[in-house]
């Protein structure tokens, strides 16, 4: 069995949709995110604000590289961190364009009909005040609403958290198109069948399967009926059935805490592993532990 590789190869317009489309969005979101930021100042609305921005970003590559078969990780990642960066950058340009509106029509009001063209402040103007004047966040607890203000280093702490949200949660997005082996032969995403359970795995010799991370170590795990960890298997089809088939395995069992209590843990086995039709009725009749001991 071998594992699957992604090629790497660019399908004809991922491209082209991906950072087109993407400037475009990024920018409207930057836009948008910016007017929402001003109108809300619970701290966690703003951080599903920032959160939600990168997501969308993220969706956008995600659906390029999959309706134009994209294969290329790397790539992927670059684009939605270089639209997140994009996307924050015009965030900074809409904030700093509305306030420089109204310290412009603040001074001609005070001013009167003789004043004076007064020259526009631009971005390091508003990084200085915004540091000394700082961000006012609102927060509830159990009922009562209190406030923080931000300012000086905790201003760039603030706007350092503001782009690894954005950054991060676009990059979880674009990672999406990962999640399953793509066929070259028949240039098509293959889709997910589930195959079967093997079930009543000895606990400590599965979590050593685990660790190694290969399929046949895990075939290799005797049945011990009393132990509650099993492995659940899937199988990656693509459209013509003479083609390879691609094996994902997860084992599971139950660690205790500290405290006392089980929590459920789960660990891939070989995932995205290639294998032949045949192998496949072989992994069929190995989960049946009636069926394995008939042979």
């Amino acid at each position: 069995m071998e594992h699957d590789r992604e090629s790497g190869a660019l399908g004809r317009g991922v491209l082209p949709l991906a950072i087109g489309g993407g400037v475009v969005f990024a920018i409207a979101g930057a836009y948008a995110y910016q007017l929402g930021h001003d109108h809300v100042s619970l701290i966690w609305l703003r951080c599903a604000l920032t959160a939600g921005m990168g997501a969308a970003i993220g969706a956008v590559v995600w659906w390029s590289f999959s309706r134009f078969q994209g294969r290329s990780r790397p790539t992927a990642y670059g684009i939605a961190v270089g639209l997140g960066l994009l996307a924050w950058g015009a965030s900074f340009h809409f904030a700093t364009a509305r306030w420089a509106n109204e310290v412009q029509a603040s001074l001609a009001a005070e001013a009167g009909p003789d004043a004076v063209d007064l020259q526009a402040p631009g971005l390091s103007d508003f990084i200085e005040f915004r540091v000394k004047t700082g961000f006012e966040h609102s927060r509830e607890h159990r009922g009562s609403t209190g406030s923080t203000t931000l300012t000086g280093f905790f201003v760039s702490v603030a706007w350092g958290f503001e782009l690894l949200l954005i950054a991060g949660f676009a990059v979880s997005g674009a990672s999406l198109i990962t999640r399953a082996p793509y066929c070259e032969a028949c240039q098509a995403w293959t889709w997910e069948e589930p195959v079967g359970v093997l079930s009543s795995l000895n606990e400590r010799r599965a979590k050593q399967a685990a660790k190694t991370g290969g399929l046949q170590a895990l075939f290799d795990v005797p049945t011990a009926y009393r132990d509650p960890a099993f492995a659940r298997f899937s199988l990656f089809a693509c459209p013509t059935d003479t083609c390879p088939l691609w094996l994902s395995a997860s084992v599971h069992w139950h660690d205790e805490e500290e405290s006392g209590r089980t929590v459920p843990t789960t660990a891939t086995v070989g995932k995205h592993t290639n294998t032949r039709p045949r192998d496949r009725i072989m992994l069929v009749l190995s989960s049946d532990p009636l069926l394995a001991n008939s042979q």
